[in-house]
């Protein structure tokens, strides 16, 4: 019945849009076991997040019924949410290692400001009842 359909069969693009889109899925999952965290680009990858979603969405909605691209954008949603998980976690690492290597200053410390403002208050009384 779905060779002969020709509502959804092989020769319309009910077939052959979520042939093509399986290339994010190939991608992404390639990417992921060949490359590391850090070429991942959140924004993007947050975005095809999105799309993914959104035409799980449409293909369940779409009469009829089109089960290959939800079933490709479904594995798309999960390949490219591993992706963010990846990309995000090696962002906060960096952040964590690049806080690490600074020096503490007097702001990192926790009420210097009002101890250095208290400070500078009594040195001006006391300089002003020296005179």
């Amino acid at each position: 019945a779905f060779v002969t359909n020709p509502k959804t069969g092989w020769r319309t693009t009910h077939f052959w849009g979520p042939v093509a889109n399986w290339g994010l899925v190939v991608a992404a999952v390639s990417d992921g076991m060949s490359q590391g965290p850090e070429v991942i680009s959140v924004p993007m990858t947050s975005s095809l997040c999105v799309y993914s979603m959104l035409f799980m969405r449409f293909a369940w909605l779409v009469q009829p019924r089109n089960y290959l691209l939800f079933a490709c954008h479904f594995f798309n949603e999960c390949a490219q949410l591993t992706q963010l998980y990846r990309g995000l976690k090696y962002e906060s690492e960096m952040k964590a290692l690049e806080d690490a290597k600074k020096p503490p200053t007097d702001a990192d410390v926790p009420g210097t400001a009002a101890k250095v403002g208290f400070l500078s208050a009594i040195g001006h009384t006391l300089q002003a009842q020296a005179m």
